[in-house]
């Protein structure tokens, strides 16, 4: 199969529902239902959803959204035990975000400095293999004009309004990321804790979710991302940024170290996600799967949040978090 090919056949539709659906909208963002914070679903999400299964469907019928498995979920399960290549699609990575760029741009929400949400939300794509391997990705952030793709055997490439853009240098830092959205003290704790076992400086990158952040992985050299919410994330927010951290000779997997399953019956991923790109620090994998290890026990509690539906929500305070730049605790 030419992977490249397939990419380059999606990516102007890609590009055509992102444009009308998220940027031209943005302002006027219809939500469906009475939806809570974390769990939020607009028109724009089932639009893109519809326009992306009617464009990859004939080549791959097995591939699906986020929300197309919410519209019969028996039957969506019987097809996902049928092997065969398939993209598995997030319509809006950061529906939460999407909706705070909207009320910031109606000016309902004043962010702090520093704290916009302009490019938090796109869309990501992942193609899986016959054995639910990724094989090739796109991910494209509309209101940014920032497009990525990358297959398993070439790329990643980033383009910001069409031009092809140079892959940051590695810098002799840790550069995390926190959710400008959820911006996590735990998670705050545990860079701050690395850096200091590290002996390294610590550089914090804010932004969307991982529909949004792939692109900024290669050019701004962000080389440490952590998803610390349990269950929070899907499959279909990693299948793409699994393929770019491969690519760029890095590794991920959960926070205890477990590789990440895809096409799997529960699309959770219950133990969050940490990718790594600091070889060049001399920080292996291994080694911060160990220094996790060892935040639980100094800090009596385990950077591994609980799962949102299990209690706390964590999405609840998020124009606490855009407006005053808070932590939640």
């Amino acid at each position: 199969m030419d992977l490249m090919y397939e990419i380059e056949s999606i990516i102007p539709v890609v590009i055509k529902l992102g444009d009308q659906h998220i940027t031209n909208k943005l302002g006027n963002i219809d939500i469906v239902g009475e939806q809570p914070p974390d769990e939020i679903i607009t028109t724009s999400d089932l639009c893109i959803s519809e326009g992306l299964l009617t464009a990859v469907r004939d080549r791959f019928p097995l591939s699906f959204t986020e929300e197309s498995l919410k519209v019969d979920q028996k039957q969506s399960q019987q097809e996902r035990r049928k092997t065969g290549y398939r993209w598995e699609i997030d319509p809006i990575d950061g529906s939460l975000d999407l909706q705070a760029r909207d009320e910031e741009i109606r000016r309902e929400l004043v962010p702090a400095e520093g704290c916009s949400l302009k490019g938090s939300s796109g869309t990501i794509l992942g193609l899986l293999d016959e054995n639910n391997i990724p094989v090739a990705m796109v991910g494209y952030t509309p209101e940014t004009q920032t497009l990525i793709y990358c297959t398993k055997d070439s790329g990643p490439y980033v383009k910001i309004n069409g031009v092809l853009q140079a892959p940051a240098e590695p810098i002799d830092k840790i550069v995390g990321v926190q959710r400008t959205v959820v911006r996590l003290k735990r998670l705050q704790d545990f860079y701050e804790f690395l850096a200091e076992k590290e002996k390294k400086e610590l550089v914090i990158v804010e932004g969307g979710g991982p529909g949004a952040m792939a692109s900024r992985i290669v050019t701004e050299g962000i080389n440490l991302y952590i998803n610390s919410i349990a269950s929070n994330w899907k499959e279909w927010d990693t299948i793409g940024i699994h393929l770019i951290t491969q690519m760029q000779g890095g590794e991920i997997t959960d926070l205890f170290g477990n590789q990440l399953l895809y096409n799997q019956r529960d699309p959770r991923k219950h133990y969050g996600m940490i990718t790594s790109l600091t070889g060049h620090l001399g920080i292996s994998h291994n080694r911060l799967i160990g220094r996790i290890e060892e935040f639980a026990e100094r800090y009596g509690q385990p950077l591994l949040e609980p799962d949102k539906r299990e209690g706390a929500s964590i999405y609840e305070h998020y124009r606490e978090c855009i407006s005053n730049r808070t932590f939640l605790s």
